[in-house]
Order: C-alpha cells, then sequence, then structure tokens
C-alpha cells in the first residue's frame, strides 16, 4: 500500500508539470568540435526574438529564435577577445548582440560583437577604460545598456562608465563628499570604507525585485536596487543607521538619506541588523540575543506602517512555518521549537530580510543565511548579478534560493501589514525547482533561468541527444 500511495503521488506531481520543452535547440553539430561549458540567452525586446549563446573553451557559436520559437540563425566557431575571462554585460542593437567581457582583474574590457543572421562578427580587443583610483563595484545591465559602477578610494564618489553598442565609452561622477556619514559611536566615517573597508562585510549584492531573493543574497550589508537608470544603494554596516545613496543616471542627479534604527541600543554588546526595500516598503530588522525587533515603514513618507516583536521564551506570533534550519551539513532540513535557538542564530549570522509580492500579499522571509557554493551558469563578473535583458541576475538569483543554508521563518501579511494565517504559497522558483526534482534534472549540465515576457523559462542540456531543452513556466 505505502510503495502504491508513493507511485500515485508521484503520477499526481509528474502530471500537474507535464509539460513538452518549450524549444529544442540540437547542437549537435557544434557540439562535436567545441564542448559547451556555459550557456546565455538573451531576449531582444525589440523583436521578442531569442539568441541563444554557448561558450566553449575560446570560442562562442549562437542560436536565433523568433517569438514562434522557429530557428531563424545561427553561426559557429566565434573566436573570443583575447583576455575575455568574465561576462559583464550585453546589449544588442537590431540583429547585432554586443557582448563585453573583462579580465579577472577587471582593469582590461573588451567587446564581440555577433550578427547571427549575417553570420559575421567583429572583435574590439581593448574599449580602452582606464580607472584613476577606483575599484569596481558591480555591472550592471537595464534597458539595454551596460553600466560599469565605480567607487573612489580616496574620494566619497560613486562614477559609472556606459559601454554602448558602438563600443564609446562615457562617464558619470556622483558626489557624496558634503553627506555625513556616521558610525554606532556617531564618528566621521568615509564612503570607501563604509562599502569596502572591511573584507568581512564588503560583499555588494544587485537585488531585482521582480524575482524572488535569497537571505544569502539580502543579508548583504551594502545591496544595489536598479531599474531604468534609477540606482539605490543601501548600506547597514552599522546597527544604529541604513544609508541610502541614490543616483539617476537619466538627468545625472544624486541625492543621500538615512534611517536611523529606533531600536538600536549601544547597551547591547551583540546586535545585527538588516534592511531590505521593495517598492514603497522599508523593512528593518534588529536583533539581540533576547529580541527581534521587525519593522516596516512607508519609504516616501518615512512613517512606520507595523512593528514586530520576537522575544526570547516567548512564541513567534506572526510566522506561517515552524522555525526552519536548512541545508545543514548533515541535516538537509530541520525544524527548530525554541525562539532562544531562533534568536542566537540570527543574531551571530548574516541576517537578512527577503520579501515579495504574491496575490496581493507579502511573503517576508526573516533569519540568516550561508551560502552553499554551486557552480554558475555563466563566467561572469560579480557573481553572476548582472541583471537586465541577460540570464546573470535571474539564475544568480534562482541559484542562491535554491542553494542557501539557512535558518528562518517564513510570513504572510496583508498589503496593510496586517500578518494572514493560512500556508506560504509557491512562487515561480518553487515550481522550477520541482520540476527538475521530478524530472531528476538537478545536476543537469547548461543549466540557466531566464525570463521571456511574462513566464520563466527554464534551460537544461539533454546530454544524450546534445539537445539543448528550454520549459516555459507561465
Amino acid at each position: 500500500m505505502k510503495n502504491y500511495l508513493v507511485l500515485m503521488l508521484f503520477f499526481i506531481a509528474s502530471f500537474s508539470f507535464s509539460q513538452t520543452s518549450w524549444i529544442d535547440s540540437d547542437i549537435s553539430r557544434e557540439s562535436d568540435a567545441n564542448t559547451p561549458k556555459d550557456v546565455l540567452p538573451i531576449v531582444n525586446a525589440d523583436t521578442q526574438e531569442l539568441a541563444l549563446f554557448f561558450k566553449a573553451r575560446r570560442v562562442i557559436f549562437a542560436k536565433l529564435y523568433n517569438e514562434n520559437q522557429e530557428l531563424i540563425g545561427s553561426i559557429n566557431a566565434v573566436n573570443l577577445p583575447k583576455k575575455a575571462k568574465l561576462l559583464v554585460g550585453a546589449i544588442y542593437n537590431n540583429n547585432v548582440y554586443t557582448l563585453f567581457f573583462s579580465n579577472s582583474r577587471n582593469t582590461h574590457f573588451s567587446a564581440l560583437s555577433i550578427d547571427i543572421k549575417k553570420k559575421s562578427f567583429n572583435i574590439n580587443d581593448d574599449l580602452g577604460i582606464e580607472f584613476d583610483n577606483e575599484k569596481v563595484l558591480e555591472f550592471l545591465v537595464d534597458n539595454n545598456t551596460v553600466n560599469i559602477l565605480t567607487i573612489d578610494k580616496r574620494k566619497s564618489i560613486f562614477r559609472t562608465y556606459n559601454l554602448v553598442d558602438n563600443q564609446k565609452i562615457s562617464a558619470k561622477t556622483f558626489d557624496f563628499s558634503q553627506y555625513s556619514i556616521k558610525t554606532n559611536k556617531d564618528y566621521e566615517y568615509n564612503l570607501y570604507d563604509l562599502i569596502i573597508g572591511n573584507p568581512s562585510y564588503s560583499t555588494v549584492e544587485i537585488v531585482d525585485n521582480d524575482i524572488p531573493n535569497s537571505l544569502e543574497k539580502t543579508a548583504a550589508f551594502t545591496k544595489i536596487y536598479y531599474k531604468k537608470g534609477k540606482l539605490t544603494i543601501t548600506n547597514n554596516l552599522f546597527d544604529k543607521y541604513t544609508y541610502f545613496f541614490k543616483i539617476d543616471l537619466n538627468n545625472n542627479t544624486n541625492s543621500f538619506d538615512v534611517f536611523e534604527n529606533v531600536n538600536y541600543s549601544k547597551n547591547n554588546l551583540s546586535s545585527n541588523s538588516n534592511s531590505y526595500i521593495l517598492n514603497n516598503y522599508f523593512f528593518s530588522i534588529y536583533s539581540t540575543t533576547k529580541h527581534l525587533d521587525f519593522t516596516v515603514y512607508n519609504l516616501k513618507e518615512k512613517t512606520l506602517i507595523k512593528a514586530f516583536k520576537i522575544e526570547k521564551g516567548q512564541p513567534i506570533t506572526f510566522k506561517n512555518t515552524p522555525i526552519i534550519q536548512e541545508g545543514g551539513e548533515f541535516d538537509s532540513y530541520r525544524e527548530l521549537e525554541k525562539t532562544s535557538k531562533f534568536l542566537r542564530k540570527v543574531t551571530a549570522s548574516k541576517i537578512g530580510i527577503c520579501a515579495y509580492e504574491k496575490d496581493n500579499d507579502l511573503v517576508v522571509t526573516l533569519g540568516a543565511s550561508e551560502q552553499v557554493q554551486t557552480a554558475p551558469a555563466f563566467s561572469v563578473a560579480g557573481g553572476g548579478a548582472i541583471g537586465g535583458i541577460i540570464t546573470g541576475i535571474i539564475y544568480s538569483s534562482y541559484n542562491s534560493y535554491t542553494h542557501t543554508k539557512s535558518t528562518r521563518i517564513e510570513c504572510l501579511f496583508n498589503s496593510d501589514l496586517d500578518h494572514k494565517i493560512g500556508e506560504i504559497p509557491q512562487n515561480d522558483f518553487n515550481k522550477i525547482d520541482k520540476f527538475k526534482t521530478i524530472y531528476k534534472l538537478e545536476n543537469a549540465k547548461l543549466q540557466t533561468v531566464f525570463k521571456y515576457k511574462d513566464k520563466l523559462v527554464l534551460g537544461t542540456l539533454d546530454n544524450k541527444a546534445d539537445i539543448f531543452k528550454l520549459y516555459a513556466f507561465e
């Protein structure tokens, strides 16, 4: 009877996910000469065409599909630029796709432009970008543009270098030196040390609110929110303050803001804090081994919407799941019973918040994380978070979402931040992960996840037939 029930559950799950692949891309001929190690999908928003770039050791080959998933072009054995080590971004102009690369130290940049339909390409081995006492923070891709974001090592200045399709470089400077940055004890602090100075806290992550995010990503003390040329950099190095550095690349302006953590106390020798932005919500979390304060503000008006408290020895009244510990060395999933254990773990680890909207509700995760290392889908700079039209940030977010060691609770709220009773709804990443489990695709090669119009697409390689299969999830 037990075996019968297991079989029936598997059948039901398989039936609910039964679907044919959206695109079957035959790469057998190209793979015979050059075995692909990585794949990069690019969706052309102007034509709705999908370009698939497969990277082998020193060459790239590509396939082009129209919006009816029909093959309309291909190109093979395209040489890479000489010092191309990491992909930093990609853009398109009509039928020409330009991939930008850097060396491993982000000191040398090159470009490769490919016209798949005409089977032609052009290499620019040196874009001539030189930095003056600057460190590269991230590569930002949005609205068919690529920007290199840097920070000056001596002054409180951010700069962006725009890479355009004719491969000319333009630079913009954003000066924050007139603003005051202070420590918990209100000593003056400089911008570079705030973002980069301490190696233990210098992780920078790009956050895309259009997809679910993991605690591993949102636990970074410095987060970049970037969309349509508007850039907000937040920092939580100090428990007392959240600093906001806002940059508008469209009109070349910048501004500064700060949220003071009303829950901070200098008497707490062991404490931890972080924050998260979702639309006009500003989420703040502050923990000690005795209590945790979770507050939500209206970001524009700086007014408090709701405040929640977790106290040692008391049940957590606003959680919708048990206290989950997942991804440990010996136990992949455990449930913790005591609130005190949750407080100890989040206070001593990389604390974070992540949230997303689902059916007019808010799903909020509170906890702490430690990433489980996995291979990236493409050799990209910044850990894969390159965003926008290409797969980097989506696959990076999916990868960390499904491979993060964390201790957490998940909570469900309505739009007014009133707690709701019920199960946490499944998001798109959950659906993809279940599909991979059912069809045993967890270890498939050339995995990628990207967005096409209003759907997420999973890509995996069928090794036996050398077919790159794409599955679309509505």
